[in-house]
């Protein structure tokens, strides 16, 4: 609940303070089809990697759990959850949704901040 609340309140404040003509220009567009397009092949790579991972084990582990690796908390865990909810009934998958979640989430800032830590100093060859 408190994160729901939290979007609400960040999509409102940066929705008064954003102007339209902001929003509208064309690279803000490139820009949302650049996130989904990553979105997408992370959770493709996720996905992939669950599979690898169940082959790898003997088939003990639960190929969906890899696409929970995308670090939209918790979004991606919740659906994890509904799709083995789907094909079994009994499935419960969520901690090790959150894990995997959470895993992402971390992944993400560590490469971020490498990212960072690499632009800021000069290239000398």
């Amino acid at each position: 609940m408190f994160l729901y609340a939290a979007t609400f309140f960040l999509g409102l404040t940066l929705g008064v303070l954003c102007e339209a003509n902001t929003l509208l220009e064309p690279t803000v567009l490139k820009l949302l089809l650049l996130g989904m397009l990553a979105l997408t092949i992370s959770a493709l790579g996720g996905l992939l990697g669950g599979y690898i991972l169940y082959f790898w084990s003997g088939r003990k582990f639960n190929p969906i759990i890899g696409i929970a690796g995308v670090s939209c908390v918790p979004t991606t865990a919740k659906i994890v959850q509904k799709v083995a909810s789907a094909a079994n009934a009994g499935a419960i998958v969520m901690p090790q949704a959150l894990g995997a979640n959470i895993s992402g989430v971390i992944t993400t800032a560590i490469i971020a901040a490498t990212y960072v830590a690499l632009l800021r100093q000069p290239i000398s060859m």
